[in-house]
């Protein structure tokens, strides 16, 4: 009796683990198609992260060889020098990372370690013992050492727009520019202005966003700034116009500066040839005109001559040289004025006699003064002891400069459009939307969290033409007010 029940006890016991076994086979083959989704979705996302380390495994492997190629000659004799056999057990011993200092005590740095081949004996030696902390091992045939971080320096331009070697070894406008071109990160265009005595050309420094030279004809340029300055071409200048872009990110936004060499000129029409030959041999058909002193004085006074006026869409100037011209009244469009009072060059009193006669016009004025920066554009950006918020002004010539390109860009676009129906927004005046403030989209109907671009697309022809007049006429009142922060409205 004892055995029948203690049989029934397992048989019951038995018949439960089945029918809990049974319960998981079930819960899982019910929850089966959702696994084989979610395991088909780990497989994507393991191919796509396959392939982007794939092509950073490439990118690593290119920036390693072009870095290579840029060790100098000396830095190179040095380390031969170092590895001289002065004994047999030389080539198995630590290097001092003193001893890899430069002859003006200049340290050794800490950007990378590379390895090159011993041109010496290749014969086995017994090893010595390392001097612990202060040196770079090296093996038979092998010396890893340090390099001066300033063969790096060298080609990375100060505005961060770095380009690989294969990008530009074979564009003879990059490889036979001057160190002053390759300072900038830009390459040079031979200009060969019309009508122009005495000069058949001229030199003219052009900096594109990266994108643009890697991928000229998929890449989406934004627009033009065209600077005129009157200093010769050397490297105090670019090393003021590198700051420039640095603050003020042109380039990220798309837009191209050109910086030709007018230093030879004086009259404003010579200037206005130079100009159109940038535009022409740029492939642009409009720009804004930047300028610092006297090339402050001549790019209001071009601007507000007829024969541009409809190819400029902004004036930007810093600290221009007196007297105002007469065209300065004639200028039509927006004007965005820098000056800072411990100006040594041009008169910090003379911002009135400016600003009263930029005050006359119809098209908005922005008048910034500083209170440092002297004659220095890439300073004034910076916004120093006194100034109201660091990096305020850069952003501001940033926004003015879009502010301005865009406005040009929707005018021609509505022009274009005229009563067909087929106006939308194109891909430049995208772009242009992205790089400004969200709470602007509020102004003109829009939602704030979607931005500027997004308040532009409807299926409503008519929607987007209003809302794009009701754009440009906000950016000038922007400008005008300073392009500070507002409140959002509803159309």
């Amino acid at each position: 009796m004892a055995l029948a029940l203690e049989a029934q006890a397992l048989a019951s016991e038995a018949r439960a683990k089945y029918e809990a076994s049974l319960k998981t086979l079930r819960s899982f083959i019910a929850d089966f198609p959702a696994i084989t989704q979610r395991v088909e979705e780990h497989d994507e996302r393991l191919k796509v992260l396959e392939t982007r380390f794939a092509d950073i495994r490439v990118e690593i492997s290119d920036v390693i060889a072009e870095t290579k190629t840029r060790v100098s000659t000396a830095a190179r004799q040095r380390v031969d020098s170092l590895c001289a056999p002065r004994n047999k057990a030389i080539r198995n011993s630590i290097i001092p990372t003193d001893a890899l200092t430069s002859k003006d005590g200049d340290a050794v740095t800490e950007l990378g370690v590379h390895t090159i081949r011993s041109r010496h004996s290749t014969e086995a030696s017994a090893p010595s013992e390392p001097r612990s902390g202060k040196g770079v091992c090296f093996s038979e045939n092998e010396v890893l050492w340090r390099y001066d971080h300033q063969e790096h320096d060298d080609i990375i331009p100060v505005h961060g727009h770095w380009l690989p070697q294969h990008a530009i070894a074979h564009r003879n406008s990059f490889d036979q520019a001057q160190h002053h071109a390759k300072q900038l990160g830009g390459r040079v265009m031979d200009l060969q202005p019309e009508g122009i005595e005495d000069v058949d050309s001229l030199e003219c420094i052009m900096i594109e966003p990266m994108g643009k030279i890697l991928s000229p004809s998929e890449y989406v340029s934004t627009g033009l700034v065209i600077c005129l300055d009157g200093s010769e071409h050397e490297d105090p200048l670019f090393e003021e116009y590198g700051q420039v872009l640095k603050a003020s990110k042109l380039l990220d936004s798309g837009i191209s500066f050109a910086l030709p060499d007018v230093s030879q000129f004086a009259d404003a029409e010579d200037l206005e040839r130079v100009i159109e030959a940038v535009l022409k041999q740029g492939g642009f058909q409009r720009c804004i005109l930047a300028g610092k002193g006297w090339g402050a004085q001549m790019v209001t006074e071009i601007a507000g001559r007829p024969r541009l006026s409809e190819q400029i869409d902004g004036v930007l100037i810093v600290a221009p040289e007196s007297p105002v011209p007469t065209e300065c009244r004639q200028v039509e469009v927006p004007v965005m004025m820098i000056w800072a009072e411990d100006d040594e060059v041009s008169e910090f009193q003379e911002i009135y006699r400016w600003a009263e006669e930029f005050g006359e016009r119809r098209a908005p004025t922005f008048v910034k003064d500083l209170k440092i920066g002297g004659h220095h554009f890439g300073e004034t950006l910076k916004q120093g002891p006194g100034s109201a918020k660091e990096g305020e002004t850069a952003q501001q010539v940033l926004h003015f400069t879009v502010s301005c390109l865009l406005i040009g860009l929707l005018i021609t676009d509505m022009d274009e459009a005229g009563s067909s129906g087929s106006l939308r927004l194109s891909e430049p005046c995208d772009r242009l939307c992205h790089e400004l403030p969200y709470f602007i989209a509020g102004m003109i109907g829009g939602d704030p969290e979607e931005g500027v671009a997004a308040a532009l697309i409807s299926s409503d022809p008519a929607r987007v033409k209003r809302r794009m007049e009701r754009l440009t006429k906000e950016l000038r009142s922007w400008i005008k007010d300073g392009m500070e922060e507002r409140c959002s409205a509803t159309e």
